[in-house]
């Protein structure tokens, strides 16, 4: 397994932030890529089939918070926002020695995202994966041992 400390500089439009530390375990089956896209801490891709991604982002603050969030990344599949008192019914709570993260999993038709939201010190990581319902599906196992891995 492969470990990343993450201590970066992420560079938005209208600042530039320090990074706080966070480490994690890359399951086996994944990789760093290497290409540099804007927004992103890492991109991570699946070995057997890189056309799925993991994008890692961090962004301080909540970010518009939970529902913001879970709202946006519904659209982006097709479905329709929640309510604040449905909010919680698709989420699930996965506990690391870093703190509590906070999984989606939705899907529309054929498409599927796992989504992951990690507040940590004062900033919130991102990891996201969209895809096919057959290949997203058969990565969730390893997006959580990922988040497990935070310290």
């Amino acid at each position: 397994m492969k470990k990343f400390l993450f201590a970066l500089i992420f560079i938005s439009l209208s600042s530039s932030l320090s990074a706080k530390d966070l480490e994690w375990t890359i399951p086996n089956t994944w990789e760093r890529s290497s290409e540099k896209k804007a927004m992103r801490l890492a991109t991570l891709l699946v070995k057997a089939d890189n056309s799925l991604a993991i994008a890692v982002s961090r962004f301080p603050g909540d970010v518009g918070g939970e529902l913001a969030n879970v709202n946006r990344w519904r659209r982006q599949i097709g479905l329709a926002p929640v309510n604040a008192a449905n909010l919680q019914e698709g989420l699930e709570v996965i506990e690391s020695a870093a703190g509590k993260a906070k999984l989606l999993d939705i899907s529309n038709g054929d498409k599927q995202m796992l989504a992951v939201m990690f507040p940590h010190q004062g900033s919130t990581y991102f990891f996201k994966l969209t895809g096919s319902k057959d290949k997203v599906s058969k990565e969730k196992e390893s997006l959580i041992k990922l988040v497990k891995s935070f310290k």
